[in-house]
């Protein structure tokens, strides 16, 4: 035995009038559209702290002077970065806890850039 399920006539004109209504937007193609947008500049020398609550999407961004990678080793995260184009990490925060950012240029020395802090 087989079963149909239709509309009723004047439902269909609803929704075709629903239909007419001007669409919401797109979400955004980086998937960043509802991201708090972090930046932690490599280029001041000074390590600063920034702090989310757990289940936060960031966009932690970091410009740099020189070329190198920055780093967060305690989320396995290793992007590279120039002066030009800086490392960005896209990141749903999870667990509470301190992520150490840190900066790696050619000379090899790991420079402290700051710490994310998910609390």
């Amino acid at each position: 035995m087989a079963a149909a399920v239709g509309t009723a006539p004047r439902d269909r004109e609803e929704s075709k009038s629903e239909q007419s209504e001007t669409p919401p937007p797109p979400p955004r193609a980086d998937g960043a559209g509802n991201a708090e947008p972090l930046t932690f500049d490599a280029r001041s020398g000074k390590p600063v702290e920034r702090t989310v609550k757990p289940g936060t999407h960031v966009i932690v961004t970091v410009p740099v002077e020189e070329s190198g990678e920055i780093r967060i080793d305690s989320l396995g995260l290793v992007d590279s970065a120039e002066p030009r184009s800086p490392a960005v990490f896209d990141i749903l925060t999870g667990e509470r806890g301190r992520f150490p950012i840190a900066f790696d240029p050619p000379t090899g020395s790991n420079e402290p850039v700051g710490t994310l802090v998910v609390r």
